[in-house]
């Protein structure tokens, strides 16, 4: 899969809840972002194939019907874009350690520390630095 340029404003959410997925969609855009919800990895590895820009950031949520997390992780690891674990399983912080992944929301979360890390992704992004992916 080729790198593309990636979009600072961009970000895919993988989510097989559609009321979290909704909830996510609607923050991310009251925050100025074009947020793109995918049911699953298959779905958002297919956008990332097929589109000319990709986006900024990923959330993915750790437990979704499909191709598994740890396989999406390893075929987007050399893409410039930032992945994001999302989980209410215990241990998050470790799983994304494990995958290589830098950055984790453990469900539920504060809306003020999602929003957070969005601007923070955004910047870097911006900056073209997605060493700590």
């Amino acid at each position: 899969m080729p790198a593309n340029k990636p979009d600072s404003k961009k970000l895919y959410i993988i989510e097989d809840d559609p009321d979290v997925a909704c909830v996510l969609e609607m923050l991310a855009k009251l925050e100025g972002f074009q947020a793109v919800h995918f049911s699953t990895c298959d779905e958002a590895l297919e956008a990332l194939r097929t589109e000319e820009t990709i986006p900024c950031m990923i959330l993915a949520d750790y437990r979704v019907s499909g191709l598994a997390v740890e396989e999406f992780a390893e075929q987007v690891r050399d893409q410039p874009t930032h992945l994001v674990l999302v989980s209410a399983v215990t241990g998050v912080a470790e799983k994304a350690h494990e995958l290589g992944i830098s950055h984790w929301l453990k469900k539920p979360f504060d809306v003020d520390d999602f929003v957070a890390l969005l601007h923070k992704l955004k910047l870097r992004c911006e900056s073209n630095s997605t060493t700590d992916r």
